[in-house]
């Protein structure tokens, strides 16, 4: 699993940097900072820090440094609860997370996720590439349900995941590999219940500008899948080798 990065706030550090190892375990590149023409680094996030059991408090920017949610708190799960909420999935008492939802109604309905991002340069980011793997913890026997990934830019820092323009990108959403039949819990870890998805996003994020990473889980008609964001990686500008070569294996496409 990827190494968690632990700043209060998450910024892309464009100076001239010494490309440093990568780690691998269960697929997943570590965080890398490359030296190709100076402008290049990457952020990395596992969600490997949440609770593996009962329950948990959520806070923005806390739980998660750079992270916001639209609840505030979230429970340990296998996928075998159909309740609605925020869910740390993985297997019982397991270090390995997810970070997943239920949209309910009678729960608030639609759940956002997003992570926070700063150009703290003096050049302006114009590509952000993009990895992740989409995991299903949990089958609710319902239709194709997906987790719709957007982004909105903006000179100020994004603390509302509701407010604002939001562009959409079919390319970055994850549907649900598995629907109809018998509700119940799968496991998000094996490659049938999941699937890696990258790209690249053109942007244009000025110095001291702002990007927010959004998925929107929506509380789709009838009962709602467990789906869940896992193994994240970010690059501006130029991707180092390690992103690169995890790109290999997925649906990489320019957005």
């Amino acid at each position: 699993m990827t190494h968690q990065s632990h700043f209060k706030r998450i910024n892309f550090c464009m100076a001239m940097l010494i490309a440093i190892g990568c780690i691998f375990a269960n697929g997943a590149p570590a965080p890398v900072f490359a030296a190709a023409q100076g402008l290049s680094a990457s952020y990395s996030q596992n969600f490997d820090s949440l609770a593996a059991s009962g329950n948990a408090t959520w806070a923005n920017d806390s739980s998660l440094p750079g992270w916001y949610a639209s609840r505030g708190t979230y429970s340990a799960d296998t996928g075998s609860s159909g309740a609605g909420g925020m869910y740390s999935y993985g297997a019982a008492a397991s270090s390995e997370r997810a970070f997943g939802a239920i949209p309910k109604k009678n729960s608030g309905g639609t759940i956002y996720k997003g992570l926070l991002l700063r150009n703290d340069t003096a050049q302006t980011i114009t590509q952000l590439y993009i990895a992740y793997t989409g995991e299903q913890w949990r089958n609710s026997a319902g239709g194709t349900q997906t987790l719709v990934f957007s982004y909105q830019e903006s000179a100020s820092a994004i603390t509302v995941l509701t407010a604002g323009v939001w562009t959409p990108v079919t390319a970055l959403s994850f549907d649900a590999p598995v629907t109809g039949g018998t509700a119940g819990a799968l496991d998000g870890n094996l490659p049938a219940n999941q699937r890696r998805l990258s790209g690249t996003l053109a942007v244009t994020i000025p110095a001291n500008g702002y990007i927010m990473l959004r998925w929107m889980d929506a509380d789709d008609q009838g009962a709602d899948h467990g789906l869940a964001v896992d193994d994240l990686v970010v690059s501006a500008n130029l991707p180092p080798q390690a992103l690169a070569d995890a790109y290999a294996t997925s649906e990489d496409v320019p957005l």
